[in-house]
């Protein structure tokens, strides 16, 4: 049985994101010519604590398999409008193509609208080479990213 839900991050819940987001990782293409993963959890929480993070946890028998973590704001051009940027959207290997990514979306949004956020972002990398679930939830391609490298 599948349940979603938004969970604080604890010393209990971190571990267990570290270990979905390094699996996640190293079973993609994203890793590619990019450092590894080395979160900045202090950052987190400090996010937590001024109620700028909101994390949605997909777990299936107690197993965490799905999350979706947002950093929620106001828009710096436009004063009094929330958004929501996703900063990670990622489900276990084992657990892709069930519909679990569409429910996180689904649970962000119902989410996100209790914190009065009127705009919810989400990227996606070209290099998954994959139909994007976005559109499938009723969200559109507003921009376009491009990315140099100048190291």
């Amino acid at each position: 049985m599948l349940a979603i839900e938004q969970e604080l991050l604890s010393d209990k819940l971190i571990p267990e994101l570290d270990a979905l987001w390094h699996g996640y990782y190293a079973s993609t293409p994203a890793h590619t010519d990019i450092p590894p993963y080395d979160f900045n959890w202090p950052m987190f929480l400090q996010l937590q604590a001024n109620d700028a993070l909101l994390v949605l946890t997909a777990r299936e028998n107690g197993e965490l398999v799905g999350t979706a973590l947002y950093i929620v704001m106001e828009h710096l051009h436009h004063r009094g409008f929330r958004i929501a940027v996703c900063d990670t959207l990622a489900v276990s290997k084992d657990h892709r193509g069930k519909g679990i990514g569409k429910a996180l979306l689904r649970a962000s949004e119902d989410a996100l609208k209790s914190h009065e956020v009127k705009l919810m972002i989400n990227g996606y990398r070209t290099c998954y080479n994959t139909k994007p679930v976005f559109e499938d939830v009723g969200m559109q391609v507003w921009e376009h990213s491009y990315m140099k490298r100048i190291s």
